[in-house]
């Protein structure tokens, strides 16, 4: 029932044609605590959707327990097993290769969501007017810590239409979140994977690239507990060097989105621009290709006062 690379085993039942959710769960050497999200999904209202697992090259018997888990689950799961590490994003990009559904939910592996959480997202998504759907992406919700504390900072309304960049700065909106995309938008929006590197690759590249063009309905509705007892990254590396491919790009991605936003943020962009520079000196890219890499009088003013402070970083670390 596994195998390397993109073998793939549908067990249980047949897929029903087009499940509405694809719930994704990465994970590497979580054998000790993935079943909290398999229990969650055990305990589910709505039935309409797929559990993908996309196994990280575990050595701690993950693949045994699924295998166990194929044959007794009352809903469809497909097995994707690494036979190497090759980082958090190869995960994700293999899980939207391959999921059958229309909305894409991903979770981490130790998390447990309600009961009701699929049939409250369907209830939302639903709720926005068919002929205004394809201006949205998903939904996105709260979440609590292990100890049913509220992750971050609520939505300021009840209900809210906005975008992942504007929520940060207009609202400030802080924290953990949890919601669904549309799976056609994700596969649109993919960040290849590098041959080679497996460093962190952050998602808020993709995040940010979709909310320039898409809305996201904010709900104030918690629908998921988000445990601290888990890593946060499949990455081999959390040194910056080893990871300062990944971050150039998503800094200078944040910095060309979000440069808008500086009289309302002006912190965090200045952050974004040390974080650039110092990542930049990380993976050895000399000054005039920083310089020719950020055009536009903003950006190189925000560019040239992050360098020092980035070169200090970097002596520092």
């Amino acid at each position: 029932m596994q195998g390397s690379g993109n073998d793939t085993s549908t067990c249980s039942r047949p897929l029903a044609p087009g499940p509405l959710f694809s719930v994704v769960t990465p994970t590497r050497n979580r054998a000790h605590a993935i079943h909290r999200m398999y229990e969650s999904l055990l305990a589910q209202t709505l039935r309409d959707f797929e559990w993908i697992v996309v196994d990280n090259a575990s050595t701690d018997g993950t693949a045994e327990l699924l295998s166990r888990w194929c044959e007794d689950a009352p809903f469809p799961i497909r097995y994707f097993r690494r036979e190497a590490n090759a980082g958090a994003l190869a995960s994700l990009n293999l899980a939207l290769a391959h999921a059958a559904g229309t909305l894409f939910l991903y979770t981490r592996d130790a998390d447990t969501i309600v009961p009701t959480a699929l049939e409250r997202f369907k209830l939302h998504w639903d709720a926005i007017p068919p002929d205004d759907r394809g201006h949205y992406v998903g939904i996105s919700v709260n979440c609590v810590d292990q100890n049913g504390r509220l992750v971050g900072t609520p939505f300021p309304q009840p209900c809210l239409d906005s975008d992942a960049i504007e929520i940060r700065h207009r609202y400030r909106v802080k924290g953990e979140k949890f919601g669904f995309q549309r799976t056609d938008i994700m596969r649109a929006y993919m960040i290849p994977a590098v041959p080679g590197y497996v460093g962190y690759m952050p998602e808020g590249i993709m995040w940010r690239r979709i909310a320039a063009k898409y809305r996201t309905r904010f709900v104030n509705e918690t629908l998921r507990a988000w445990r601290l007892d888990q890593t946060t990254s499949q990455s081999t590396s959390g040194r910056n060097w080893a990871n300062a491919f990944g971050s150039v790009i998503d800094t200078a991605d944040a910095l060309r989105l979000e440069i808008g936003w500086f009289a309302r943020s002006p912190i965090r962009i200045q952050y974004l621009a040390i974080k650039y520079a110092r990542c930049c000196f990380h993976q050895g890219r000399p000054l005039s290709r920083q310089w020719r890499d950020r055009p536009g009088p903003g950006a190189r003013a925000l560019w040239l006062s992050g360098l020092n402070p980035g070169v200090l970083e970097v002596v520092r670390n």
